[in-house]
C-alpha cells in the first residue's frame, strides 16, 4: 500500500507549527504577566498553560487564586489586546 506523498510532511508541519504557537502565545503571556494583571499579583502567579480555549494559572496563595478569579473579565479583556491570544476563554487558577 502506497501512502500519497506530502501528507506526513504536511500533518508534521501542522503538529509543530501548533506547538510553536502555543508555546508561543504562553511565552509572550508570562512575559507581559506584570502588565496584564498588575505587579503584585504577578509576584504571586504566573501563567502555566494554554490547552484549547483555557489558561492555567498557577498562583502561590488560595488569596491570589481569588483575586484572579474575581478579575478573570479584565484579564481577559487585557488578553485579548495581545496578537493570536483571543482563542482564550477561561482563565483556571490554581493554588500550587
Amino acid at each position: 500500500m502506497t501512502r500519497p506523498a506530502g501528507r506526513l510532511d504536511d500533518l508534521l508541519n501542522r503538529l509543530v507549527g501548533t506547538c510553536l504557537s502555543r508555546f508561543s502565545r504562553l511565552q509572550t503571556l508570562t512575559d507581559l504577566w506584570p502588565q496584564i494583571v498588575g505587579k503584585t499579583l504577578s509576584r504571586l502567579s504566573h501563567p502555566h498553560g494554554i490547552r484549547g480555549f483555557v489558561l492555567t494559572v498557577l498562583a502561590s496563595s488560595d488569596a491570589a487564586v481569588q483575586e484572579l478569579a474575581l478579575r478573570q473579565r479584565e484579564i481577559l479583556r487585557e488578553i485579548h489586546k495581545l496578537p493570536d491570544s483571543s482563542a482564550i476563554r477561561v482563565i483556571r487558577p490554581i493554588c500550587r
